[in-house]
């Protein structure tokens, strides 16, 4: 499966601008094309019947909605930049403050 930018490839639009495709001939399309972002998926992470619900009512995960600039970033730093914007947007609704600069030391 996939995640691309390519809506006549598309099987489903998962955010604006952004697809999932899953058939055969449209991941091949689409991994032969080099001009346009795309992420393949393969494997699975499983949770029992309710598990993920429950997991996300007790906060044992942080989330924040997805945008296309991270799930198409492409550099190495990608988990400290969506974490940093996860304790950001943690920080802003704890402390009600509007701005939280990205390097807290020099304010």
């Amino acid at each position: 499966m996939a995640v691309h930018t390519l809506l006549a490839l598309a099987d489903a639009e998962i955010l604006p601008g952004v697809y999932f495709a899953a058939e055969k001939d449209k991941l091949q399309s689409l991994v032969a094309r080099a001009d346009e972002p795309f992420r393949v998926f393969v494997g699975h992470a499983g949770w029992g019947g309710g598990q993920l619900e429950g997991e996300l009512e007790q906060g044992a995960w942080l989330t924040m909605p997805a945008t296309a600039d991270d799930i198409f970033y492409n550099d190495t730093d990608l988990w400290e930049k969506v974490t940093k914007n996860i304790g950001k947007s943690v920080l802003q609704s704890m402390l009600n403050i509007k701005e939280v600069p990205d390097d807290p030391s020099v304010n």
